[in-house]
Formats: C-alpha cells, structure tokens, sequence
C-alpha cells in the first residue's frame, strides 16, 4: 500500500514537471511572437525626415500655465531638433477642447499635415 502511494506521488510529481515544461515552453512561444511583432512595428514606426507630427489636445496640449515654449509639442520639436531631423511639429492643442469637439476638427487639422504645394 505503501509502495502503491509513493508510486502515485511520483507519477504525480513528473506529470506536474512535465505540464508545467509544457506551459512554460507555450509562454517563450508567445513571447518570442509578440517581440518580433513588437520589432516589426517598432520599424514601421521609424519617422524619417521632412515629416510633420499633429499634436492634438486640450490645454494641456497648448500648454496653458507653462513657460514660453515649455508645452510638450515645443519640448517634442527640441528633441527632435537635437537629433538632426527636418520633422515639424505642430501644436494643435486647443484650451477647453473636449474629445467630441476634437474629432470634429480632425479634418480641419489634419490639412495642416498636407505640405503646401510651391506653385
């Protein structure tokens, strides 16, 4: 009987390591999946020069109360600056805007995007 329990314990015990073998081989897998997708997009997100960003938002956005030039878009263009890249960006921030508002204007502000033709 004694002998019985132990053998039981002891298929218990490498079925347990084996499940969990199992699941943690899945995890990597999955793992290994998102961080190349990760990678993949972080690629397609590189901004290359003559780009312009739309910065879109509420006072926060305009920078209400901060300093001359200390609103994120005007830090954004500095950083942006530093690196050596001809990308513009654009401070669309609206004090008061709300997002029902915002999508409205979305059109309006994304012609801000399109560089005006030189004719």
């Amino acid at each position: 009987m004694f002998k019985k329990n132990i053998d039981t314990q002891l298929k218990l015990v490498v079925f347990g390591v084996f499940l969990g073998l199992i699941v943690l081989e899945i995890f990597l897998q999955l793992f290994s999946l998102s961080a190349q997708y990760i990678g993949k997009a972080k690629q397609n997100f590189i901004i290359s020069n003559n780009q312009r960003i739309l910065c879109l938002g509420d006072s926060f956005t305009y920078g209400l109360g901060s300093g001359n030039n200390q609103d994120y878009p005007s830090q954004l263009q500095r950083l942006l600056d530093q690196d050596n890249r001809n990308i513009t960006v654009i401070n669309q921030g609206i004090p008061g805007m709300n997002s029902s508002r915002l999508a409205k204007k979305i059109p309006e502000m994304i012609k801000l995007l399109i560089p005006r033709s030189s004719s």
